[in-house]
């Protein structure tokens, strides 16, 4: 039997707990459908709204779903009894499949001549919504279900970071030793252990920040979200980890390149945060940082200058902060035979054909020319050289 519009405008102004669903594109449209709308703009506005995520309309119905941030889903949160919950959940589930299956004959005649399009998959996602919300600490829901990376915009707000460039952990070669500590401790966070804030310091474009970045990524599926902040967003921070606290989700807040002026108030808001106190951060995250500087801050000799209490007070409080940051780690610039491991393994990853003698000779006065020898360096001239543009 044919599902009426009418009736799907009904469904849809019933939900409660996911009363927000309707506000999406292809909803509104179709709830238009129902009124004195034009049909044929309407059922465009539709169909165009899903096929702009590349999805059918029972896939677009399941993504909003699963990705909806609700009462149920922010109780389960809190650690709130939702059983009281369940019946009204597995109406609107059964509700939403149901519109998700709807097909072009059900429709009106304008429509079924006027267009060809109907993009449908039949599958019933209400089993597969309780198996995520089972294994929410993983799944995610909102915001966080399908994305990894996250930024900070102007208001303070979280937003998903849409493109980015991640390298995986496997195709970032040498320094593993350096890596293993960040590796074991991120893998505490995740499985909810004690684990500590890490610094990774020392010379520019030694993969740092590469590094965490793709460690991060690999602990993605086992619940794990990366939050990238600026250093001028640092006192933003605790009104996110206020936010995350009851998130069963872990997270990275990620400050890359992080260095501070003497008078930056977000020094002090960075000592504060990561100070432990009850204004600090949550067991469920952590912040990792990278910086070009030991003490992360420009020390200038007016900060030595003046009465000896003062000046050996400005010394403690710019190397106090590094010792805030329970992991320290040092990535230094790689002696020939490393830079030589570094050069020929991503010749390989492109697969070129080469003769090494050749190439190494060649990367080694590219790096020269380029500011000394690192993996930044030789990702660089292994482009040029896969783009022709150097000549081995």
């Amino acid at each position: 039997m044919p599902y009426s519009l009418k009736e799907i405008n009904n469904d849809l102004n019933s939900l409660i707990i996911f009363k927000n669903l309707k506000y999406s594109p292809a909803f509104q449209a179709l709830m238009k459908l129902n009124g004195e709308y034009n049909v044929i703009k309407s059922y465009s506005e539709f169909i165009s709204s899903i096929i702009s995520n590349n999805l059918n309309f029972t896939e677009y119905v399941k993504e909003l779903v699963f990705t909806d941030e609700n009462i149920y889903t922010s109780l389960i949160c809190a650690k709130k009894d939702v059983c009281f919950l369940k019946e009204q959940l597995d109406l609107e589930l059964k509700k939403l499949y149901k519109i998700s299956t709807l097909e072009k004959n059900d429709f009106s005649a304008d429509v079924i001549n006027n267009f060809k399009i109907f993009p449908t998959f039949s599958e019933d996602f209400t089993s597969e919504y309780y198996e995520r919300i089972k294994d929410i600490s993983k799944t995610g829901f909102g915001i966080f279900a399908n994305n990894y990376v996250f930024h900070v915009d102007n208001n303070g707000e979280l937003k998903a970071t849409e493109s980015y460039n991640i390298r995986k952990l496997k195709n970032i070669y040498s320094y593993d030793r350096e890596r293993q500590k960040v590796i074991e401790n991120t893998k505490a966070l995740v499985e909810g252990k004690p684990c500590c804030n890490v610094l990774l310091y020392g010379d520019a474009g030694t993969g740092k920040s590469s590094s965490i970045k793709a460690i991060s990524s690999e602990f993605f599926s086992e619940g794990l979200r990366l939050i990238e902040i600026d250093t001028s967003q640092v006192t933003a921070i605790s009104n996110i980890v206020s936010k995350l606290a009851n998130n069963p989700l872990k997270f990275i807040i990620f400050i890359d390149d992080i260095t501070f002026s003497a008078e930056d108030p977000n020094f002090c808001a960075l000592k504060t945060i990561i100070d432990g106190n009850s204004k600090g951060l949550p067991s469920n995250v952590s912040i990792y940082a990278t910086s070009n500087h030991r003490h992360l801050i420009k020390e200038t000799i007016a900060d030595r200058e003046g009465d000896v209490v003062n000046a050996n007070d400005n010394i403690q409080d710019i190397m106090g902060l590094c010792a805030r940051f329970g992991l320290c780690i040092t990535f230094t610039k790689p002696d020939r035979y490393r830079f030589a491991e570094i050069v020929t393994s991503l010749a390989d990853e492109k697969g070129l054909e080469y003769d090494k003698d050749s190439l190494l000779i060649k990367a080694e006065a590219y790096a020269i020319r380029n500011g000394g020898r690192t993996p930044r360096c030789a990702d660089q001239f292994i482009d040029l050289v896969y783009s022709g543009i150097e000549k081995i």
